[in-house]
C-alpha cells in the first residue's frame, strides 16, 4: 500500500530531478548537443508529473487525515493542513475518485498527457490521438476512467453538457445505438458535407474567448469516413476515420463575438455511404493556452 511517507520520497525526488535537469540541460545546450524546443518540453512533461507526485502525495495524506480521497482540486490546494501548489492551471488538470481509488490526468505544456492513480506510484504516459475508451492495465477498478481527452480534464467545465446535437442539413440521425457497452448516435449525410452540429447554450460563451470542441467517432463501416469539423463557420480541421476505428476529434477556435447562429460545433460528413458514422461525448470547453 502506498502511504504519504513513500509519496513524499517521490514528490522530493521529483523536484530533485527537475532541478538537475535544468542545470543538465543549459550545458547540453551550450555544447550544442540538443535543441532548446526539445529540453524545454522535458521540463513542461516533468512539471506535469511533478504536479501528480504532489497531488498523489496529497491525497494519501487526506486519506490517512479523514478517511477518504478527495475528488475537488480546491480540496488539494487549499488544505488547512498541507500546502500543495500546483504548476499546472486547473484548465490542464483531472481529478476522480472512487470507494477507495483515485486518479488524476495532467496535460503538459508540450501536448503530453499524464495520470497517476492510488494503485501505483509510476507515472505514465496517455496518448491522446488514439485515446482507449476502456482502462489501462493497472488502473483502478472503482475509479472512473474519462473516455475521451477534453473529459480526462474534468477541473473545468464541459460547456455542452447542457447542450444539444442536431441533425446538420438533410442528415439523418438516430439515437441510443448500443455497441460493445457503449451508447452512440448514428449520422448518415443526405448530401455530402452535412452532418451532426453541436450546439451550447449562448450564456456559456465568452466573446473573443478560443474554445476547443470535439466529440469521440466511431468508423462501423467498411470504407473510410472523411470529416471535417468546424468551430462555428471559422476554424477547421480535417479527419479521416479508417473502418472499425474510433476516434478522438477535435476543432479549436474562437469568434469576437458569439450569437444565437454562431455558437456550434459542426461534424461535416464528406464521404457518402449508408451507415455513416458513430458519435457520442459532446464536450466543450475553454482552450488550453500555452
Amino acid at each position: 500500500m502506498l502511504t504519504p511517507a513513500h509519496l513524499r520520497d517521490d514528490s522530493a525526488e521529483n523536484s530533485i530531478m527537475q532541478t538537475i535537469t535544468i542545470a543538465v540541460s543549459a550545458i547540453l545546450i551550450a555544447a550544442g548537443l540538443v535543441t532548446a524546443p526539445g529540453l524545454i518540453n522535458n521540463a513542461r512533461d516533468n512539471n506535469a508529473r511533478g504536479d501528480l507526485a504532489n497531488i498523489a502525495y496529497t491525497e494519501e495524506f487526506l486519506l490517512s487525515d479523514t478517511g477518504k480521497y478527495t475528488a475537488s482540486l480546491t480540496d488539494i490546494t487549499k488544505s488547512e493542513k498541507i500546502r500543495t501548489t500546483l504548476s499546472l492551471g486547473k484548465n490542464r488538470l483531472g481529478l476522480f475518485t472512487g470507494s477507495d481509488c483515485y486518479a488524476v490526468f495532467g496535460m503538459s505544456k508540450s501536448g503530453k498527457m499524464f495520470y497517476r492513480t492510488s494503485a501505483s506510484a509510476e507515472t505514465f504516459n496517455i496518448s491522446t490521438s488514439n485515446w482507449s475508451t476502456t482502462k489501462p492495465a493497472g488502473y483502478p477498478v472503482n475509479c472512473e476512467f474519462p473516455t475521451s481527452p477534453s473529459l480526462a480534464l474534468n477541473a473545468t467545465p464541459n460547456l455542452a453538457a447542457t447542450g444539444s446535437t442536431v441533425a446538420l442539413g438533410n442528415a439523418a440521425i438516430t439515437r441510443n445505438i448500443a455497441i460493445n457497452g457503449q451508447t452512440w448516435t448514428r449520422v448518415v449525410p443526405g448530401t455530402t458535407g452535412h452532418g451532426v452540429r453541436g450546439l451550447v447554450p449562448l450564456d456559456k460563451l465568452k466573446d473573443g474567448q478560443s474554445y476547443d470542441g470535439s466529440f469521440i467517432v466511431y468508423n462501423d463501416g467498411t470504407t473510410p469516413v472523411d470529416i471535417i469539423l468546424d468551430w462555428s463557420d471559422r476554424d477547421i480541421q480535417n479527419y479521416s476515420i479508417a473502418p472499425g476505428e474510433t476516434k478522438f476529434v477535435n476543432v479549436t477556435g474562437s469568434r469576437d463575438t458569439y450569437n444565437s447562429t454562431y455558437r456550434f460545433v459542426d461534424i461535416a460528413v464528406v464521404t457518402m455511404n449508408s451507415t455513416g458514422l458513430l458519435f457520442k461525448d459532446f464536450t466543450v470547453k475553454e482552450a488550453i493556452e500555452n
